[in-house]
């Protein structure tokens, strides 16, 4: 049926356009019976609009449980949509003209300045014909709506953002302000007119929720941008990978891809197999891209498509004052994301490829992803960063589905309250759940369940009531989510039980396991027994990690295919693998596969376990790697094994007796002289001798002279087991010892410390 336009005069002389479409048998299945009125300056079925599609998803779901829904576009001339998608939900479509502003008269907008009475004559006539039962509204400078629509309608706001001082947050990014902004003040008095006002973040909700403070009569929900597109089966590996870049023209957009595409035209991106698909209307304002391989589509009509060509989605933006469309869209569709904390805003992100502080940083470390890393490491890298978007979309679907839930809660309270006939039983408003999400083409990461977590993080704990809880937070808030935190009690006799028990109670990601007092290396391999993580880390309870520590060592270890991974500090840098000889146990990062393959274990020892179970892991270990960035903030607790045995050495000879002895029946076992001795020979310098001898040598002590002389008998041995060879990194003083008495050295060596 084609829509009659027809011309009316109103009594205020305003000519005014109108155009009319009825469609008529339309049936639906109703499950409130609601009768709708939807007065909007955008058209919800134009996709490539981000406010748009936001509509869009508010009206699907609101158009499924009405018997009838009548929108009311009010728009202009040049922006006049089709109407034949709206079929669905829509049962009769009105075109009301606008005319655009341009500059406010002082130096803000008055709330009622971009609309007319135009559409406020429309909107009373339909309210007194056809009595309402709800009245949605789109924008705050419409809600004067509100004002002559029956005062027995629900009046719904969807605020789409906050425009309170709009243009200073544009003039701090040195942006021209542009399109609405008002004062606080302004913009309270239009929530005021609403029943029911819908933000689209947490952080709008709670700004409205302090503007309407003590209004009992306005309730503020909150409702994301939806979930509806299907995800796209994954791209397969090929000989290219496609960026993709979506926005519009707006001054934002047209700032921060400048920025962006400033910082990579020196990259020759086809010498790397890399090119950038750019689409909307941004493509006008990007000028000279060098050296960079980018392809400006400008409009596209199928945007689905346009996704299905991209590998990785970019989204820099300077500044947002609400939910970033695009960043939702490219998670709706499945594919990875990298974007700003701004284009972020609003989503369940804590990934640091979601979190960049600003552009300049997000296209730096773009940069340096395209042209240090090989294509292979590009497509693994590239995969991780896709489990991470179907970890944020399902969490955005339940998220959706509780705030759909409580908007029909709030209708069905707010229509009793206005005297409609209320809902026999509560509205079921669900969102559309894709039935694909859990197999999307190939699987992501094959050879681990979707459930189990890719990390376990294994916490020995034995009194450490003082430093248990700092360590755990800071363990669950790392932007790597999915993880398992397997503390293992050690016989504490304070409250570390307690307090561990009181974290597993709210968050069960932590796993309690109590054992009697019978060490650290036993704890640890009781913690080893029961993880499920793809890798495992291990970490002391008096310890805690910073800026994102397990999710820049599991991206760097899986993207690599490390066997090992360790923080950002010197341990992995002073000297080649080869010459590695010891690590603490709370720097590793280490694939479980890996440990179960080779079988091994903390040694059962009172002291030094790390050093010794690192020994024997780095002889095996074929692949290792350090996680830039990655912090771990070591305690020093002066009631250590270590440092006791510092203050009073009486059983330092037996324990570097017991060190000596395990590694010596371990490289025996596993025929490992001829290949790793000279790492023997390192961690009897490192650990035996640096750590343990040296702060001793100017005590005149027996401990010193029984440790002295097993260190020399043991460098001696083992010298001529793999040959007196020159290796790297022997330090003299270490030397020394193989070729001195003890009398001679301590003449030459006992002022060392």
């Amino acid at each position: 049926m084609e829509p009659s336009c027809i011309f009316c005069n109103w009594s205020d002389h305003i000519e005014l356009k109108i155009t009319v479409i009825q469609l008529p048998g339309v049936q639906r299945v109703s499950l409130s019976n609601l009768s709708i009125l939807w007065i909007s300056p955008i058209f919800p079925f134009r996709t490539f609009a981000g406010n748009a599609q936001h509509a869009q998803y508010l009206l699907e779901r609101l158009g499924r449980s009405a018997k009838r829904l009548d929108y009311i576009y009010y728009g202009s001339p040049a922006t006049v949509p089709s109407w034949h998608d709206a079929k669905r939900y829509i049962t009769t479509y009105e075109h009301v003209l606008r005319e655009d502003k341009s500059n406010p008269a002082g130096d803000k907008w008055g709330i009622d300045d971009w609309l007319d009475d135009s559409i406020l004559s429309v909107a009373k006539r339909r309210s007194r014909t056809k009595s309402y039962d709800v009245v949605v509204v789109d924008y705050v400078w419409l809600s004067k709506v509100f004002e002559v629509v029956e005062s027995t309608s629900v009046k719904v706001l969807n605020t789409h953002d906050v425009f309170t001082d709009r243009d200073h947050i544009m003039l701090r990014q040195g942006l021209r302000p542009s399109w609405f902004y008002t004062t606080a003040a302004a913009e309270e008095f239009g929530l005021a007119r609403a029943d029911i006002v819908l933000a689209i973040t947490s952080e709008e909700r709670a700004y409205f929720e302090l503007l309407l403070e003590g209004r009992q009569d306005v309730h503020v929900l909150e409702l994301s941008h939806g979930i509806t597109e299907d995800v796209l089966c994954e791209k397969k590996n090929g000989q290219q990978i496609c960026i993709g870049y979506v926005a519009s023209d707006n001054a934002v957009n047209k700032v921060s891809a400048a920025t962006l595409f400033s910082i990579l035209s020196d990259v020759n991106t086809r010498k790397y197999n890399v090119h950038f698909d750019i689409a909307g209307g941004v493509c006008a304002h990007i000028g000279n891209l060098g050296s960079c391989a980018a392809y400006k589509k400008g409009h596209v009509v199928d945007i689905r498509r346009f996704y299905e060509n991209c590998n990785l989605i970019v989204s820099p933006a300077v500044q947002s004052t609400g939910m970033k469309i695009k960043s939702v869209e490219a998670i709706a569709y499945g594919l990875p994301l990298l974007t700003t904390a701004s284009g972020s805003q609003g989503l369940p992100c804590r990934s640091i490829m979601h979190s960049f502080p600003s552009v300049e940083e997000m296209a730096t470390w773009l940069k340096h992803w395209i042209t240090e890393r090989t294509f292979d490491e590009k497509w693994r890298s590239l995969e991780f960063m896709r489990h991470e978007t179907f970890q944020i979309r399902k969490a955005l679907e339940r998220r959706q589905e509780v705030e759909i839930q409580q908007l029909a809660s709030c209708l069905r309270r707010a229509l009793h309250d206005k005297g409609r006939a209320p809902l026999s039983e509560p509205s079921k408003i669900r969102p559309v759940v894709d039935a694909r999400l859990d197999n999307p083409g190939r699987p992501l990461l094959q050879h681990r369940p979707s459930n189990s977590p890719l990390v376990s993080v294994l916490v020995p704990a034995f009194n450490a009531e003082d430093h248990v809880r700092v360590c755990l937070d800071s363990l669950l808030r790392d932007a790597l989510s999915n993880i398992e935190v397997i503390v293992v009690n050690d016989g504490s006799t304070d409250r570390t039980e307690e307090i561990v028990e009181s974290v597993c109670e709210r968050d069960p990601r932590v796993i309690l396991v109590n054992q009697r007092n019978t060490g650290q290396g036993v704890a640890r391999n009781h913690a080893l027994d029961r993880a499920t993580g793809e890798y495992v880390f291990f970490a002391d309870a008096d310890d805690y990690v910073e800026n994102n520590a397990l999710y820049r060592m599991y991206e760097t270890a899986s993207v690599r295919r490390l066997d090992l991974c360790t923080v950002d500090r010197a341990f992995l840098r002073d000297r080649p693998l080869k010459y590695v000889s010891a690590l603490p146990a709370w720097c590793c990062f280490v694939h479980r596969r890996f440990l179960e393959k080779t079988g091994l274990r903390q040694p059962d020892i009172p002291s030094g376990q790390d050093g010794v179970f690192s020994n024997m892991l780095l002889t095996r270990v074929k692949s290792a790697g350090v996680a830039i960035g990655a912090e771990y903030v070591y305690n020093v607790r002066g009631d250590s094994t270590f440092h006791a045995v510092k203050k009073d050495p009486i059983n330092l000879p037996r324990y570097v007796e017991q060190h000596l002895d395990t590694l010596r029946a371990y490289y025996e076992k596993n025929n490992l002289w001829v290949s790793q001795g000279h790492r023997y020979l390192l961690f009897l310098q490192d650990e035996s001798f640096q750590l343990r001898l040296r702060p001793l040598l100017s005590a005149n002590r027996r401990e010193r002279d029984e440790v002295f002389l097993a260190i020399k008998s043991e460098a001696l041995w083992i010298s001529r087991k793999i040959g007196r060879l020159t290796i790297p990194y022997i330090v003299p003083e270490f030397a020394d010892i193989m070729d001195l008495r003890m009398d001679q050295y301590l003449e030459k060596w006992g002022d060392l410390q």
